[in-house]
């Protein structure tokens, strides 16, 4: 009996051990390959990102690029809240607040439509924060589904209602 829980105890261990090499690299994935970022190195600053802190960042040398954003890719989305589609249908959706070339410093891949960029008015937010037109949007492919495109292609162009105090409305791009 006492070999057989000796032997029993063992299993455990061995399986325990197993398995946490398996979710570290699992981990390891998830943050390399599944996120499809890039591996180069990447400095992060908690504080509020204007465009001054960008440009001095941008002027060190070896940094080939700055983003501002209001959470990390791998820490998920910022806020949860409405957004109104297709008439008055109201759905929940996680959002992540970025700024012009977020994307690309990450290494991102693209599906459908295009990244935000400066040679459009709707990629900046106003200085007053006060939108007159649709602000640009980017969903991912999750997103896609869960608001019922057939297709990330379908999705561009298409607007919703932002739950803002702004009371902007975004267009899919």
């Amino acid at each position: 009996l006492r070999q057989a829980l000796v032997a029993v105890q063992f299993a455990i261990v061995a399986a325990v051990l197993i398995a946490t090499v398996v979710v570290q690299r699992e981990m390891a994935f998830a943050f390399r390959e599944a996120l499809r970022q890039t591996d180069d190195p990447t400095v992060l600053l908690r504080t509020t990102c204007t465009d001054a802190i960008r440009d001095a960042m941008a002027r060190v040398p070896g940094v080939q690029e700055t983003a501002c954003s209001g959470n990390l890719p791998q820490r998920g989305v910022t806020a949860v809240g409405p957004i109104q589609y297709q008439d008055d249908q109201r759905v929940v959706i996680g959002t992540v607040t970025v700024g012009i070339g977020f994307f690309e410093l990450y290494d991102l891949g693209l599906v459908a439509g295009r990244f935000f960029s400066e040679e459009f008015g709707t990629d900046v937010t106003p200085a007053d924060n006060v939108w007159t037109s649709p602000e640009a949007v980017v969903i991912n492919e999750a997103g896609v589904e869960f608001l019922g495109f057939a297709s990330p292609e379908q999705a561009l162009g298409e607007c919703v209602a932002l739950d803002q105090a702004s009371g902007a409305t975004g267009q899919f791009t």
